[in-house]
């Protein structure tokens, strides 16, 4: 938000609990703070003041119960719907752009992981959830399995983008051949860029899909080889051991190898493409607002980004890479635990299979 401050965040999410953003929420609808803060994080949170709206058409009365639960009880949110973007979500946002006179553009970011765990299917099963009535013409209320569930989220994304009126949508796109092409090898989606993820499962078939005006409306995609493609990328491509690789070999034009920028972070044998895609992203955001970028600014912000993942409650010392006097060995030095960094970078469901299986890769040479 300090690189973009012109960036509004609108954020609907049944369990997700970042501090500094619950400052900024309960400042903006003038209720009394009930959780214990610092002086650093409410001056942190004053400086995105107007800038962000969680839940926006829930009342004050039901956004106090959504905090309570998104701290202590986070399935009681899937009992009610608290949290859950509806249409009911849309039209609230629709309604306050209008009274705004905003016509900026709209990016619809879906990181969308609904119902995949029994106790959500089993409320969405018994219609526990309130407002799913709200999204139609999605049947949502007595699906079965998981390949169903895949199908129906897919469907939601699709929905979403056009309750709200987006120009731009950046997607969770995953096809599995099994559910996807029963009837057709092709599926007809929205039309987009398919990005791939850094860090992503072992065995992920899932990536990113990016939407703008430039794109026809609907695509069609062949689900055996879109399977097919990334299969052979997990295999073979993200094991490549890219540590001797020059930066100027994969269009960075800097100085030295990939090794040069991991070598804090991890072993020799783990620098494959996702270092390489993680490098590749932040070396084009740096890119956003330095006129010149260095490797000690690609080390400094993904050590920024280390720490943040080791320590999650502790903004203190984390935006290194925007201080241009910063003392490149120091921090590192003062930085121990970079060991499990890998760990951290991972799917919150494959932090111990991934890590058993990646320790036994051959690097491929």
């Amino acid at each position: 938000m300090e690189m973009y401050p012109n960036l509004i965040l609108y954020l609907w999410d049944p369990s997700k609990y970042i501090k500094i953003l619950f400052i900024i929420e309960f400042n903006r609808r003038g209720l009394p703070i009930t959780f214990l803060y610092s002086d650093e994080e409410m001056n942190e949170a004053n400086k995105y003041k107007g800038r962000v709206f969680i839940n926006m058409e829930l009342t004050n009365k039901e956004f106090i119960i959504y905090h309570e639960n998104a701290t202590t009880n986070k399935e009681e949110n899937y009992k009610t719907g608290y949290g859950f973007f509806t249409k009911k979500s849309a039209d609230a946002y629709i309604k306050h752009k209008k009274q705004q006179k905003d016509t900026s553009a709209t990016l619809f970011c879906s990181d969308i992981r609904l119902f995949t765990d029994m106790t959500a299917s089993e409320f969405l099963h018994h219609n526990i959830l309130r407002d799913i009535s709200d999204l139609p013409p999605i049947e949502v209320a007595h699906e079965h399995g998981r390949g169903k569930n895949y199908i129906r989220d897919m469907n939601l994304q699709q929905d979403w983008i056009g309750f709200v009126n987006a120009d731009y949508g950046l997607f969770k796109f995953k096809l599995k051949t099994k559910v996807f092409n029963n009837d057709s090898p092709q599926y007809e989606y929205l039309d987009g860029d398919i990005i791939l993820q850094a860090w992503a499962p072992v065995l992920s078939t899932e990536t990113r899909l990016y939407i703008c005006p430039k794109h026809k409306k609907k695509a069609f995609y062949n689900v055996e080889k879109y399977t097919n493609m990334l299969q052979t990328f997990n295999r073979f491509l993200r094991p490549y051991d890219m540590s001797k690789v020059k930066l100027k070999d994969i269009g960075i034009p800097l100085a030295g190898t990939v090794h040069d920028i991991w070598k804090h972070f991890l072993p020799d044998n783990l620098i494959g493409m996702d270092a390489v895609l993680e490098t590749y992203i932040l070396y084009d955001y740096l890119c956003l607002y330095k006129d010149e970028v260095s490797s000690a600014d690609l080390i400094l912000i993904i050590s920024d980004i280390t720490q943040t993942c080791l320590e999650p409650g502790n903004i203190n010392n984390i935006r290194a890479y925007l201080n241009n006097n910063a003392n490149l060995n120091k921090i590192i030095e003062g930085r121990k635990r970079f060991h499990d960094s890998f760990m951290h970078r991972l799917d919150y469901y494959s932090q111990i299979t991934d890590k058993i299986m990646c320790s036994i890769y051959k690097p491929v040479r």
